[in-house]
């Protein structure tokens, strides 16, 4: 794989402002293939970091760290105020691909995005949730006497959720 990535490298020296644009490593690396390579196809980099530099430049590579990053920051946030292990969940998913994505091209595979997005998803959703209900004691108001009573039994508040919407 040293060998691959070497190379990609070198194509990536070819055009490195504007890449060759999307999904057309299989079609370029043949130009820069060594002859160590040669009697097998290879189709990916085996490094979607690499992938992502020949295709989309250093751009592209900029654009996916910064999306790793920053769905890094927000899983992490979510674990942190969830004070659980299920908040963790999608951080620790997260490092698992993108260390994975060093060695092999897990990221240009459709079932392991298609996995890593619901459990991101999932794992940050919790944060997002109404704010905690507030114990508010509803009252009655008694016209014929003037003064209010409680409407429930006595010293017993009832608790009412509310939502706070923004005007549009």
């Amino acid at each position: 794989r040293l060998n691959i990535y070497r190379q990609a490298l070198e194509l990536w020296q070819l055009r490195p402002w504007t890449g060759f644009g999307m999904g057309s490593f299989e079609t370029v690396f043949a130009v820069v293939k060594d002859s160590d390579l040669s009697g097998r196809l290879w189709t990916r980099a085996h490094n979607s970091y690499l992938t992502a530099l020949v295709e989309l430049r250093v751009l592209g590579l900029a654009l996916l760290m910064f999306v790793f990053a920053w769905l890094g920051l927000v899983q992490l946030r979510a674990g942190l105020a969830q004070r659980s292990v299920t908040g963790f969940v999608g951080l620790g998913c997260l490092v698992l691909v993108a260390a994975h994505a060093t060695l092999d091209f897990s990221l240009e595979i459709y079932a392991v995005v298609a996995v890593l997005i619901p459990l991101l998803a999932l794992s940050s959703g919790a944060t997002d949730s109404a704010p905690p209900a507030r114990q508010v004691s509803q009252h009655r108001h008694s016209k014929a006497r003037g003064r209010s009573t409680p409407a429930g039994p006595a010293s017993t508040p009832t608790v009412v959720t509310t939502r706070r919407f923004k005007p549009s």
